[in-house]
């Protein structure tokens, strides 16, 4: 019994920790509906200014074919996307593994946005 609690303690403390410590993801929003967003991780602010009038779905396709370096693309899912604009730069907690799909599907449990 004693093995079950000290098993228990472990794992809830190790979620704990893990929603409280660094950001799973960090970059800026290229896209969003109302339920999610497209993050770019691998975008400077200057990079975003030069490709925003592209559509995600042909940044997504010249990742995916090496016609450009690669964006670091995330499908986050977050359930308050009202807070969250194009072009801000956020910082996203998830508490799920990510599908092996690109761009990396995730759920975020926290998303700060970065002034």
């Amino acid at each position: 019994m004693k093995k079950i609690s000290i098993i228990l303690m472990v794992g809830l403390m190790t979620v704990l920790l893990a929603a409280c410590g660094e950001p799973s993801v960090s970059g800026i929003v290229i896209d969003k509906t109302d339920y999610d967003m497209i993050v770019a991780e691998n975008l400077t602010e200057a990079e975003y200014e030069e490709i925003k009038d592209i559509s995600p779905d042909q940044l997504q396709t010249e990742d995916i074919e090496g016609k450009r370096d690669s964006l670091g693309l995330y499908q986050v899912e977050y359930d308050k996307m009202e807070d969250i604009e194009i072009g801000q730069k956020i910082e996203a907690w998830t508490n799920e593994n990510s599908l092996a799909l690109y761009p990396l599907q995730l759920k975020a449990s926290k998303v700060k946005v970065i002034e």
